[in-house]
């Protein structure tokens, strides 16, 4: 009988962060470098010999460390979103932290017209590596901003109704008898309250 594990399940980030550190050309490569500066097999033990190895061997050259960092993304195929985590891990061996927090590169744009300033649009940049749920996150704190978060697009059949009924309603036509013919058409039965929300409602949509 197979035997079910109670550990929790990993997290998307996890997963990621596991079949990496598995990956054969992953390994090789963090040996490589850590060949090439100077760093023992399995990273620095401790934080003094680390803090030693990047005021001796990085003096001067951490733009070059740099640039070998990022080409290992390259033949990994990784953004420069995991370039502190896999750095990290080459020179402590930490597997915790790979992959970067989110931090999708934003541009507000501003109507140069309004004195307040107000946000007309919003601009994301996204990678291969951005996530859909990463995207959600965005999106919910974009609607925050523009101050759109909670609104419903208006349906067409909805919008031809109450533009009927507006022009009812300037023709002089009462409530009661819009009401009448709003029954008469749509599904449901309206009364004047109806018409009265529906008048308020299309009335702040054409201001």
């Amino acid at each position: 009988m197979q035997s079910v594990s109670n550990d929790p399940p990993f997290s998307e980030d996890e997963c990621e962060n596991k079949l990496l550190l598995h990956k054969p050309k992953f390994q090789s490569g963090v040996q490589r470098l850590r060949q090439k500066w100077g760093i023992p097999e399995s990273g620095f033990t401790s934080d003094k010999a680390h803090d030693t190895w990047r005021r001796n061997c990085l003096k001067d050259k951490e733009h070059i460390y740099k640039q070998d960092v990022i080409l290992l993304l390259r033949i990994l195929e990784l953004t420069d979103r995991w370039y502190s985590g896999v750095s990290n891990y080459i020179t402590t061996n930490a597997p915790s932290v790979l992959r970067a927090a989110p931090n999708l590169p934003v541009r507000v744009d501003y109507d140069e017209n309004d004195e307040i300033r107000s946000v007309h649009s919003i601009w994301v940049q996204v990678d291969r590596d951005t996530t859909q749920r990463e995207m959600i996150e965005v999106f919910k704190a974009a609607q925050d901003i523009l101050g759109t978060s909670g609104v419903k697009k208006q349906k067409p059949e909805n919008l031809d109704r109450d533009l009927r009924v507006l022009e009812m309603h300037g023709d002089g036509i009462k409530n009661t008898e819009i009401a009448e013919w709003l029954s008469s058409k749509y599904e449901g039965a309206f009364n004047t309250d109806d018409v009265a929300k529906i008048l308020t409602r299309i009335k702040q949509k054409l201001e």
